[in-house]
Order: C-alpha cells, then sequence, then structure tokens
C-alpha cells in the first residue's frame, strides 16, 4: 500500500512538471507573439493582460483535474484581444489616450507644473527621485521632463538640443507644435508644398535650428 501511494505521489509531480512546462512554453511564444516589453515599460492595457495570463496559467498546475486545454484557450485569446487592440490604438489617437494615457509634461524650462503633479498624484519628494535617477537632481536645469504612457519619466535638459516630434504614426502631436511654435495649419501647408499627406508619414521630427526631418511610412 505505502509503494502505491508513492508510485501515485510521482505520477502526480510528473503531470505537475510536464503541465508546468508546458504553460511555460505557451507562455513565452504567447508573449513573444504580442511583442511585449519589460514589465517596468508596459501599459495599463499590457500589464492587465499580463496579470490575468499569470492567473489563467496557474490553474492547471494547481488542479490537476483540470486540462490544460482550459488554460491554453483563454492564454491565446488574451494575446489576440491585445493584438487587436494595439492594432486599433495605433490607428485612433483618442482611443490610444482613453486606454494607454497620454505623456504628461511635469516640467517646462526649468518650472514645474504641479497642477499636472496632482493630476498624476505624484509628491514632489517622488518628483525629486525621479529626477536623481535620470541625473538630473536641479529641475531648474531640466527643459521638459515627461511622465510617459508607461509611467517613466524621461528627461530633457536645458543644455541640449530638443526635437520636436511634429508627427508621429501618421497623426499629429499637438504639444510638440504648440511648444515648437508651429501650428497645425503651417504644418499642413508644409506638406501640401511637398505633395503628401499627414497619414502618409511615420515621423517628422523639428529641431533648434528649424531643420524638419521626414520619414515616410513603409508599404
Amino acid at each position: 500500500m505505502h509503494i502505491f501511494f508513492d508510485t501515485v505521489k510521482s505520477t502526480n509531480m510528473i503531470a505537475v512538471l510536464l503541465r508546468c512546462i508546458i504553460i511555460y512554453a505557451l507562455l513565452v511564444a504567447a508573449l513573444r507573439l504580442t511583442g511585449k516589453r519589460q514589465m517596468g515599460e508596459l501599459e495599463i492595457s499590457e500589464l492587465i493582460t499580463t496579470l490575468i495570463l499569470s492567473e489563467v496559467a496557474v490553474v492547471p498546475i494547481s488542479d490537476p483535474d483540470m486540462p490544460v486545454l482550459y488554460s491554453i484557450l483563454p492564454i491565446f485569446a488574451l494575446c489576440a484581444f491585445e493584438v487587436i487592440v494595439t492594432y486599433f490604438t495605433s490607428k485612433s489617437p483618442n482611443l490610444s489616450t482613453v486606454i494607454a494615457g497620454r505623456h504628461n509634461a511635469v516640467i517646462q524650462n526649468g518650472q514645474i507644473d504641479q497642477g499636472e503633479l496632482k493630476k498624476l498624484r505624484l509628491s514632489a519628494a517622488e518628483l525629486m527621485a525621479q529626477l536623481r535617477i535620470n541625473g538630473t537632481p536641479d529641475p531648474s536645469k531640466v527643459k521638459y521632463a515627461f511622465f510617459e504612457e508607461d509611467g517613466q519619466l524621461s528627461v530633457i535638459e536645458d543644455n541640449t538640443d530638443y526635437i520636436y516630434s511634429l508627427i508621429c504614426d501618421g497623426k499629429l502631436n499637438y504639444f510638440n507644435m504648440k511648444e515648437s511654435g508651429w501650428s497645425e495649419a503651417r504644418v499642413l501647408k508644409f506638406l501640401k508644398k511637398r505633395n503628401t499627406d499627414v497619414c502618409e508619414i511615420f515621423l517628422m521630427t523639428l529641431d533648434s535650428n528649424e531643420k524638419i526631418s521626414i520619414i515616410y511610412k513603409e508599404e
């Protein structure tokens, strides 16, 4: 009898081990398919998907009586949904703002925007900690500081030439246009002279010397 129970335990352990390997392989394939970035760079929708995936994946491992198929289908359904959401957010700026949020300028020309910090529910101490991490502990020497959609702080120092992205992925960047002094009408007039349209441009930048660089979308 003792030998019988030992055999059953060994069989269950092997089954759990095999399930772990299968689920691990599925998650690797699924996350590779959706093109996930590092955890610290995940946007809100990506983080939610990752958390749900971890919950779905652990069920057949903890419950040997549940078929592995019960996890396989939800895993790929979630990944397919994430790919679809990413596609539509890349096409619609408004949808992208609703789902992923937008980058927030918390410092402009050395001035801290306290109202923006309140919206983000960030304290002065947290802002200073982020500035120190970026190697710019003095806010007065910061030209721009943005809290990006993924929660990371990006900092441009005063002595750094800032490149304004006027168009990204076929969409106008109104914040950068305002900061650069270019209006929407001026951008459209510039493009009209070159017989091109906003939707045809992958990236259009403007530097401090008014030099414009355009990269067109690939077919």
